[in-house]
């Protein structure tokens, strides 16, 4: 028995991932497209918030219902949401150019392109909103 809900467990968390990774633009994400996210950024006068994932991930999952929350909707509406799918081809230069090792990880950038915060791992809703606020030019 002990099995069987194990199983439903996995495949529920895949049916959530899965359901993430098939919306490419939900929820105001812009998914990697960083050249995109940046001359957004420059338009709206900005910073970007760059989320770093992977569909595998546990701790992404988690983190994606810390960002879900109302209140952590509303503080994100003040940045360029871009969110990098670390599995694709393609993302190892961002990785490369911002030193990300795990995932999840953030990083904001002003609309110029300085990095002003990093962040590497899970973060409840509290320590996500001071990161955020504080990261807030």
């Amino acid at each position: 028995m002990r099995w069987l809900l194990a199983g439903v467990g996995v495949l529920l968390l895949g049916i959530v991932v899965l359901q993430q990774a098939l919306a490419p633009e939900s929820e105001g994400w812009i998914w990697n497209d960083f050249s995109r996210a940046m001359s957004e950024a420059k338009e709206q006068k900005k910073p970007v918030l760059i989320n770093f994932w992977t569909p595998s991930c546990y701790w992404c999952v988690r983190m994606d219902e810390v960002m879900q929350d109302p209140e952590v909707r509303r503080v994100m509406e003040e940045y360029v949401l871009l969110r990098v799918d670390t599995s694709r081809q393609g993302s190892e230069q961002l990785l490369r150019r911002y030193r990300i090792y795990g995932t999840p990880a953030f990083v904001v950038l002003s609309e110029d392109g300085e990095v002003l915060a990093t962040a590497t791992g899970y973060m409840p809703k509290d320590r996500f909103l001071s990161f955020l606020r504080e990261s807030l030019p």
